[in-house]
């Protein structure tokens, strides 16, 4: 075997690691990025939803558990329930008009 060919089959086995895939660390994980334990990498985290909040009520941005960014009203200021819309010219949670 030629020695360009041994260099290359020597850094394509230290790329492939005997088969292990590669892992990420905690501290790998860049900012908009969370550890997940399961997988043993760092994910995206997911884009913020914005709640539907009473009027005249202010949106907070905290952590979850993971460090990703999550929106919620102010407190006090509770929004609509998952099958409910804000209704403007009522300031009030409504059904929503079917389709």
């Amino acid at each position: 075997m030629s020695v360009k060919k041994w260099m290359l089959a020597a850094a394509v086995l230290l790329m492939v690691g005997c088969g292990a895939e590669a892992t990420d660390r905690p501290e790998d994980c860049r900012q908009g990025e969370y550890y997940n334990e399961a997988n043993e990498e760092c994910m995206t985290c997911p884009a913020v939803q914005e709640p539907q909040c009473r009027e005249g009520c202010g949106l907070e941005i905290f952590d979850d558990q993971r460090g990703c960014p999550v929106a919620r009203c102010e407190s006090g200021c509770e929004g609509c329930a998952d099958d409910e819309v804000y209704e403007e010219s009522t300031n009030q949670c409504v059904a929503p008009e079917p389709a």
